[in-house]
């Protein structure tokens, strides 16, 4: 028996949206992808995307959709039968349209990190970050090109957790670490490290808000920086619209307006007068 699992896009201007469905076991149940016809309400097809056999646990993400191509891109992680603290791990990234495409597939004794993958759907790139914590540990990300399948890693600080693309240069990047509490660029031609800014932890998200402007979710406050000279521009604190304790995980920045989860509430904080990036 199969169910809704999680929405993995909802497309408007061609009245479609997709779906994951899942077996009963969930991770542990077959993945199915659903497209939605949002005017015939209906389900038109459906897509095998992934077997349980064979695997402990399977997990199904949306990376990001493509309006004009109508392709959706997903990772689809498998644990292979093993040691249940290191792997091995089996990444597979495909698009889907009225069939799947494989793009690439590699395998890590690293998990994961929740907040990854990332998406460029200007330079129609994904970033999927691995999960390393502890000193001197190494996180490896790994950049895929969703129109090839070339690959890139790059070696990261532990405990990687915000990373964004830069829509305006598609050498940049910007990368969160929790273990070196700073923001710092990367350069996703040669892997250099450039200029950092020291923003404290726990924070949960980096990205850009505006064009120019990247803002990190701090448990305590919004950080907002320069992404050219990569000096902070400002700070807004959580107690502005909740109080008591905070924790900012889950929550999302969209071009002008954040969308900011603290636990089981959901505040939409605006900033007037900022512009869309143009993702």
């Amino acid at each position: 028996v199969l169910g809704v699992d999680i929405p993995l896009f909802y497309d408007t201007a061609n009245a479609t949206a997709g779906l994951l469905l899942r077996g009963g076991g969930l991770v542990s149940g077959d993945a199915v992808f659903a497209e939605w016809d949002l005017k015939g309400n209906r389900i038109t097809h459906r897509i095998p995307l992934a077997s349980s056999q064979g695997a402990s646990w399977t997990s199904v993400k949306a990376i990001g959709y493509d309006p004009a191509r109508r392709e959706t891109f997903l990772e689809i992680l498998r644990m292979e039968p093993g040691n249940a603290q290191s792997g091995p791990y089996v990444l597979s990234v495909v698009a889907v349209t009225d069939h799947v495409r494989p793009i690439a597939t590699f395998s890590t004794r690293l998990p994961y990190t929740g907040k990854s993958p990332y998406f460029d759907p200007i330079g129609r790139r994904s970033m999927h970050v691995e999960y390393a914590e502890g000193k001197g540990a190494v996180t490896t990300a790994h950049l895929v090109n969703l129109d090839t399948g070339a690959m890139k890693t790059f070696s990261l600080p532990p405990v990687t957790y915000g990373f964004a693309f830069d829509p305006d240069d598609a050498r940049r990047s910007y990368v969160y670490a929790y273990a070196t509490s700073s923001v710092f660029t990367l350069d996703l031609e040669t892997g250099a490290k450039g200029r950092s800014l020291w923003v404290g932890r726990p924070a949960h998200l980096l990205d850009f808000i505006a064009p120019g402007l990247l803002c990190v979710g701090h448990n305590d406050r919004l950080v907002f920086i320069d992404a050219k000279t990569m000096r902070e521009k400002g700070q807004i604190p959580t107690n502005a619209w909740h109080q008591g304790s905070t924790h900012l995980e889950g929550s999302i920045f969209l071009p002008g307006r954040a969308l900011i989860r603290n636990f089981y509430d959901l505040y939409v904080v605006d900033f007037p007068g900022l512009k869309p990036t143009g993702r």
